[in-house]
């Protein structure tokens, strides 16, 4: 059964009052819980990747979780801003009794090779590593 996320943004027009644009964004429930449940983890230790076939890549994150059982990491949410591929470092914590100890988890993303080297950063909740993935014509 689908549901609806209302997204606002407000803008202002010349000198007049602030006014705000909604638009309905469609999403199936089961996927609305899930991104629901997904958290960025604490911090990102280290950012590779390896060519894993052509025109492909293959990124490489660890990091540490603050808590025991965090599950299902992936590099997810992806979206671009001024040239930079953008993805953030998520997991599902455990819900309920949980103990206090930093914890190793680690996840993998594919993504195609461009023409122009590509600028990829990843983040977690307390920082974020960059690279520079290279071009199709780089010799890759």
């Amino acid at each position: 059964m689908p549901c609806f996320i209302v997204a606002h943004s407000q803008s202002t027009v010349g000198k007049s009052q602030p006014f705000k644009t909604q638009k309905l964004v469609r999403v199936d429930q089961q996927d609305a819980a899930w991104h629901a449940m997904k958290q960025l983890i604490w911090k990102l230790t280290n950012l590779t990747y390896s060519l894993s076939s052509v025109n492909r890549a293959t990124l490489h994150a660890e990091g540490e979780v603050s808590t025991s059982g965090w599950t299902e990491p992936q590099l997810d949410r992806p979206r671009v801003a001024d040239g930079i591929l953008h993805l953030d470092f998520v997991a599902r914590p455990l819900d309920g009794n949980t103990l206090q100890v930093i914890a190793p988890i680690s996840a993998e993303h594919a993504v195609p090779l461009g023409p122009q080297p590509q600028e990829i950063t990843v983040h977690a909740a307390t920082n974020e590593l960059s690279f520079r993935l290279p071009a199709i014509s780089d010799g890759v």
